[in-house]
């Protein structure tokens, strides 16, 4: 008896979250239907990005074998770092470093060009004093879309 009453449960327990169905689960959050169509916030990119280059792709680990030492890609303009592709201004990224005073210090940068949803990954210092190039790599932006049902 105690065995199909425990079957009893787990059965009930399985199905309760199918009798549950809230199509609008993205304003328990505070989010709109235009926060999830629009363009991603500032935080939202440097978190992509940082999340991406460091996380998926190992940058890091890829530098001596994969890194080049100039960029196609970033041009200097008198408003800042542009695409050279489509002359639009591009989203500077500077990933958490180490402090300023360190003699060897390591800066490292992504510029992000948002017409194209990719990025170059730079890095600057070091032991080796290295000035390397990565990319261009593409950003897929998965941000919750609602499901149609």
């Amino acid at each position: 008896m105690k065995r199909w009453i425990a079957l009893g449960m787990i059965l009930l327990a399985g199905c309760i979250p199918d009798l549950y169905q809230d199509d609008k689960e993205y304003e328990t959050f505070g989010l709109s239907e235009e926060d999830l169509d629009g363009p991603p916030t500032p935080n939202e990119l440097r978190a992509r990005v940082i999340n991406d280059a460091l996380r998926w792709r190992f940058v890091r680990q890829r530098l001596d074998t994969e890194g080049k030492p100039a960029s196609d890609f970033v041009r200097e303009t008198d408003q800042g770092p542009a695409c050279s592709r489509d002359k639009e201004p591009l989203n500077v990224i500077t990933f958490p470093g180490q402090d300023v005073d360190l003699p060897n210090r390591v800066v490292e940068t992504a510029y992000y060009c948002p017409l194209e949803s990719v990025y170059w990954y730079h890095y600057e210092g070091g032991l080796r004093r290295r000035d390397l190039w990565m990319g261009p790599y593409r950003v897929s932006w998965n941000r919750g879309k609602r499901s149609n049902r």
